[in-house]
C-alpha cells in the first residue's frame, strides 16, 4: 500500500520543512536519497497489487514496469546505505 502523500506546504517556515523532513537539517542532498526510494516504494507496491491480483491474470508489462522500479529502488537503498 502506497504512502499517503503529505499535503503541499506554500511558503513553509524553515521548522514546517524541518518537522516534516527532519534530514534537511543536515542535508537536502541526503533527504532527496531517502525520499525518492520511499516514493518508489510505494509505486511498485501498488503496480503489484494492482495488476497481481487481477483475478489471476497478470499483466506482464506493468509487472514489468515494477521490476524495472524494484532495480532502481534497490540502487537508491545502496546509496543511501
Amino acid at each position: 500500500m502506497a504512502k499517503p502523500r503529505l499535503p503541499i506546504l506554500i511558503d513553509p517556515t524553515e521548522e514546517q520543512l524541518h518537522s516534516r523532513e527532519p534530514l534537511l537539517k543536515f542535508s537536502f542532498y541526503l533527504s532527496s536519497l531517502v525520499n525518492v526510494p520511499l516514493e518508489r516504494s510505494g509505486r511498485i507496491m501498488e503496480a503489484l497489487d494492482t495488476h497481481l491480483s487481477n483475478q489471476g491474470r497478470m499483466n506482464a508489462g506493468a509487472v514489468g514496469e515494477a521490476d524495472v522500479d524494484m532495480w532502481f529502488w534497490t540502487l537508491g537503498a545502496y546509496e543511501v546505505a
